[in-house]
């Protein structure tokens, strides 16, 4: 049931691709900024460490989103509230932090750190900087075409934008809106001769017609 940018892993927990997370709200790096702050950065570390009390003073700490923030500041780039968003225990396969910026020619900028690789300048292309801050819905679509947005929790919106919850579409049971694939289950209970080649990977059947639904990601 995996999909390209949202799978479930065998114990039933949602797993978004974090770079396709990243392509849904941007417009793609912007090579010559993202160069300038990573030389910056370094070249600012080397000032820091030149002034230090001591050969055995450890430089003092700086994170990416201080460091990014400060570059903003240097070179004339506007920091935009919420002006650090940190993503550590979520649905993103990996531990992700955002700095929004307008750039001084006017351009929406992100700068975003994943895990502890350098940080990446990006085109911002989202309408809300909300959606930033979502790094847990997913949306459950059958091939009948009845869909759902899956946020965090047990919090579902229907197609039409009303809020419920797994319990009420998809039934009572503490595994919703999981299931076992049918064929297995088939399979060890006799009516099946032919064992599934499946990953036994939990699947999602959709409440309304049977068929099994697909996740994939909202846009923005």
């Amino acid at each position: 049931m995996a999909e390209r940018n949202v799978r479930i892993d065998p114990a039933g927990y949602l797993v978004i691709d974090t770079r396709a997370w990243v392509d849904l709200r941007t417009g793609g790096p912007e090579p010559a900024l993202t160069t300038d702050l990573r030389r910056w950065a370094r070249q600012h570390d080397e000032d820091i460490r030149d002034g230090a009390d001591g050969p055995d003073e450890p430089p003092p700490k700086r994170t990416g989103p201080h460091r990014a923030r400060a570059w903003c500041h240097d070179r004339g780039h506007q920091v935009r509230e919420p002006s650090v968003i940190v993503h550590a225990e979520t649905r993103l396969d990996a531990q992700v932090w955002v700095l929004l910026a307008s750039a001084s020619d006017g351009r929406r900028l992100a700068v975003i750190g994943i895990n502890h690789d350098p940080p990446t300048v990006y085109l911002d292309t989202t309408c809300d900087p909300w959606w930033w801050c979502d790094a847990d819905s997913v949306v459950i679509t059958c091939p009948g075409g009845h869909s759902w947005v899956w946020r965090s929790g047990r919090e579902v919106l229907t197609a039409t934008g009303r809020p419920t919850t797994l319990t009420t579409v998809f039934g009572p049971s503490l595994d919703a809106p999981f299931s076992i694939c049918p064929n297995c289950t088939a399979f060890h209970l006799g009516s099946r001769t032919i064992p599934c080649t499946c990953d036994r990977s939990p699947w999602i059947l959709c409440p309304t017609c049977g068929q099994r639904c697909s996740l994939t990601l909202p846009h923005p």
